[in-house]
């Protein structure tokens, strides 16, 4: 969430007394890579520390293969989403690690089987809107405009339907997401 945050903020200030405008700018951009990388790189190794201590955290494959991808990575993002898979029968987690494999396939050219990651998490939740604009992508990419202006007119008449989020919307909020469901639960059984 650190890394997300820095790479949408402005670039920090470059040092002043670069006279060109747009050495500076440059300067700043680079600063701001490194301080993005460097987030990314701590939640790396943070997650394979909690790997390490607990293989069975299927979240916590999910989030490392989404990091790792970032890095660029892709052999351990390919890895970790996989073993996500294989910890978790359903659910948003699932859903999220067919998503991310797919990009993970789709970005190494691998389009039959990014379609098919895709195609899984459309079978978890048929009216996830990213998992359909990411099937229309990469049937677009196939040479398929036909079937991927289905996918996209389809995304957008499961809009007003919707009654639950898409569960890539709520990716990035981590486990914010129902903390006072959660929270409530909590006082429930302290106060009993």
């Amino acid at each position: 969430m650190q890394a997300l945050q820095a790479s949408l903020a402005a670039p920090p200030p470059a040092r002043e007394d670069l006279a060109d405008p747009g050495t500076r700018r440059l300067r700043s951009e680079l600063l701001q890579r490194r301080e993005v990388r460097g987030l990314l790189e701590k939640a790396r190794d943070t997650l394979r520390a909690a790997l390490a201590a607990d293989p069975s955290l299927s979240e916590a494959h999910l989030r490392l293969g989404r990091v790792a991808w970032k890095l660029g990575e892709t052999a351990e993002a390919r890895s970790a989403l996989e073993a996500a898979l294989a910890r978790n029968a359903g659910g948003g987690t699932a859903f999220l690690a067919h998503l991310f494999l797919g990009r993970v396939h789709e970005d190494g050219g691998r389009l039959d089987e990014a379609g098919r990651s895709y195609e899984a998490a459309l079978a978890l939740d048929e009216t996830a809107q990213s998992a359909r604009v990411a099937l229309s992508h990469v049937r677009l990419r196939r040479g398929d405009a036909a079937s991927a202006r289905v996918q996209m007119e389809t995304a957008v008449s499961f809009s007003r339907l919707r009654r639950n989020q898409d569960p890539f919307w709520l990716y990035t909020l981590g486990p914010a997401v129902g903390v006072e469901d959660r929270l409530e639960a909590l006082r429930r059984e302290a106060s009993s």
